[in-house]
């Protein structure tokens, strides 16, 4: 046998759940973090050019929640059961300080209805990927045995 093949077989597909959560978290990870960097650039400018903003602390929420998010995507890529765990953990992460900041960014006396918006839009984008993860955690649990016979 080529060594060609003994490296297709070690590199077992992951299960089509993960899969669609790996690529969502990573693109959501870029984007996300790509914003919060331009928002910190402009809130940079902004402070050179008038009184500083409070907001920077959201900014900086933001970025934090999409690195970790960027993370939780590129950990089930490592297959292996303690990547899966920290990747789960990881996102929960993610979510609580993207949400976070999100939030405390809507926090106006009349704005409640955008308050609401920004959580239901950001548990649509953090709890899909997580469900997505954890319901296919039998199959990923099955790929890593059988990668585990094959070598």
């Amino acid at each position: 046998m080529s060594e060609e093949q003994q490296v297709d077989k070690t590199k077992l597909k992951l299960p089509t759940k993960t899969r669609i959560a790996v690529w969502w978290l990573i693109i959501v990870g870029l984007a996300l973090t790509l914003l919060a960097i331009v928002y910190m650039f402009a809130l940079f400018l902004q402070c050179l050019w008038s009184s500083p903003s409070n907001s920077g602390l959201t900014y900086v929420m933001m970025l934090f929640g999409g690195a970790f998010t960027l993370i939780s995507g590129i950990l089930p890529l490592k297959r292996n059961k303690l990547a899966w765990k920290f990747s789960v953990g990881v996102l929960v992460i993610a979510m609580i300080c993207s949400i976070g900041g999100y939030l405390y960014l809507s926090m106006d006396p009349g704005g409640f209805s955008k308050t609401l918006i920004i959580i239901l839009a950001g548990l649509i984008i953090y709890l899909a990927p997580l469900i997505l993860i954890i319901l296919d955690r039998k199959n990923y649990s099955e790929m890593l045995r059988q990668r585990e016979k094959e070598l």
